[in-house]
């Protein structure tokens, strides 16, 4: 629960910061789906509500090595039942969990405690581009949008996310700042063939991969944790968001 909790408390902030819409995105989606034959759009774009869609499971055990029945899938919540911000395409995950016995540290006050760490890949985070609301062309914004970003823009958002918290208590007020000051510093290179464009994102706080790929007019992500090698984590990504984009084909 808390490896999904906290990323998508820090989503939450950084919709709020960023002016992120959830019932923009929803409305985009059903605009898309409706003329997903138009061109430059992707069939991704009808799974983004429901990802786990995109992939069979015995595909996912093919790709992995292993058998189906030792993989746990997670969805996101049915749509009737989640709150607002689950119903936002951009934090709905579709996960494949399996136990290969990995643990992992954490810090309660002044203690340190060693915690069970499932093997984790997942697809989903869907974002519906809109040209016109954009205005660029799609891959100038995936470039602007996926990369390393200045100190100045990082303290740029942290006072914007201080400004969006200002109505609020200063519990929350406190929780938003130390969560902020939690998300790790990432890094990002070009991911070639995959795609129209796409980005491999790592972090200084675990060896996680994320690959960001653009297809026709939606940007998607695969996560990858399954080694404490970067590496490893980062080659499964590329190879489940190019089989995602495959599927259209």
């Amino acid at each position: 629960m808390q490896q999904l909790l906290f990323p998508l408390m820090i989503t939450a902030l950084m919709l709020s910061a960023c002016g992120g819409n959830s019932t923009d995105q929803v409305s985009k989606l059903s605009n898309n789906v409706s003329e997903k034959n138009k061109t430059g759009s992707s069939c991704l774009a009808e799974h983004a509500m429901e990802p786990c869609n995109i992939f069979d499971l015995n595909q996912i055990a093919g790709w992995l090595e292993m058998a189906a029945a030792e993989l746990e899938q997670k969805g996101p919540p049915e749509l009737e039942n989640a709150p607002k911000l689950l119903s936002n395409p951009m934090v709905r995950y579709c996960n494949y969990n399996w136990s290969t016995g990995r643990k992992q540290s954490l810090t309660v006050g002044s203690r340190t405690i060693e915690v069970d760490k499932d093997n984790t890949i997942g697809i989903g985070g869907f974002k519906l581009l809109d040209k016109e609301e954009i205005d660029k062309p799609y891959g100038e914004y995936f470039d602007n949008y996926y990369r390393t970003m200045t100190d100045e823009e990082v303290a740029a958002f942290h006072k914007k996310v201080e400004e969006e918290m200002e109505e609020e208590s200063e519990q929350v007020k406190s929780a938003a700042k130390t969560i902020t000051s939690m998300i790790p510093k990432s890094f990002f290179t070009k991911a070639e063939g995959i795609g129209d464009k796409a980005v491999l994102e790592g972090n200084d706080l675990n060896s996680e991969a994320r690959v960001h790929t653009l297809h026709g007019n939606i940007v998607f992500t695969v996560i990858s944790d399954l080694s404490e090698n970067f590496d490893e984590n980062a080659t499964m990504a590329k190879r489940l968001a190019k089989e995602a984009v495959a599927s259209c084909n």
